[in-house]
């Protein structure tokens, strides 16, 4: 925060003809802010204020196990975490009043049916379920990277992140505000086996749906959207996400540990993440590592 109030102070400095009027609102409401929390407060407003703000969507609320160790030992309790469903942000790019949005997710003209043309020979493609019998110029490829991450204080976090492949293939731009976008970020205090699995159900589940094409009517554990749980979800379930548009989980991306993590023989649960993919794809996982 204290690194933005300083380049937004700088900002200020610049003829006001020269800044967006929402930087330079920005600007004021960081300015009267008063006490300690006040300019994240003013943050948040200002990105709620935002046209923008329309093309994400709302985030998914789960509850997740946490570990943690005090005088007394290992205790266990729950928390809230939050994920950005990949299917509601295929819907929320596609309804938003910005073509360019949703070219971040086609790669532009002909980007989808080009990117498909190299997969097209493998047996991968020849036995995807939706590859085989769909119009390449309507399925969008998403990869799931993961990866750790360290804050300024050197605390370490685990992300997801769902890599856009046919946009870097059509731009020859691998930059990460290009090509990807952020779906979750834990604490590596708290993130644990059952935490993960958890979050990784839940975004198994948004596959399932982009697979589809259309917006599910129950939750990653069966409980159906209602007028009190999920209603907006409620609201939106049986209806087509984005047209004719589908997606489909084109690969993993991480280091050796993400992937260990992913499909290790021991994993504790049953029907595990693997197994959930591996049903979605006929049983052919592709997968992609950094070299």
């Amino acid at each position: 925060m204290k690194r933005l109030q300083s380049l937004l102070r700088r900002l200020e400095r610049f003829p006001h003809t020269l800044v967006p009027k929402s930087i330079l609102r920005l600007i004021e409401s960081l300015n009267g802010a008063s006490s300690s929390w006040g300019p994240g407060r003013a943050l948040e407003n200002w990105v709620h204020g935002q046209p923008w703000r329309k093309a994400l969507p709302l985030p998914f609320q789960i509850e997740v196990p946490i570990f943690y160790e005090d005088a007394r030992g290992q205790q266990r309790t729950s928390g809230m975490h939050y994920v950005l469903l990949p299917h509601e942000i295929l819907g929320t790019f596609y309804q938003f009043e910005a073509a360019d949005l949703m070219m971040k997710l086609t790669g532009g003209p002909g980007a989808l049916a080009e990117f498909w043309s190299h997969e097209q020979t493998t047996e991968w493609f020849r036995n995807h379920p939706i590859l085989r019998v769909t119009d390449p110029n309507f399925v969008i490829p998403f990869r799931l990277f993961g990866d750790g991450a360290e804050s300024s204080r050197k605390q370490k976090f685990e992300i997801l992140t769902l890599v856009l492949p046919v946009v870097s293939h059509a731009n020859r731009s691998s930059a990460t505000m290009d090509t990807r976008i952020l779906i979750s970020c834990m604490s590596g205090t708290y993130c644990n086996h059952y935490s993960r699995t958890r979050i990784l159900e839940t975004i198994a589940w948004s596959f399932e749906a982009l697979s589809t094409g259309k917006y599910p009517r129950c939750d990653p554990w069966g409980r159906p959207f209602t007028a009190q749980y999920h209603p907006h979800r409620m609201r939106l379930a049986g209806k087509r996400i984005a047209g004719n548009y589908v997606g489909v989980l084109e690969a993993f991306q991480g280091d050796q540990d993400f992937i260990r993590i992913l499909f290790s023989p021991s994993r504790f649960f049953p029907g595990n993440f693997a197994a959930i993919i591996a049903g979605h794809v006929n049983g052919f996982i592709k997968m992609t590592t950094p070299s």
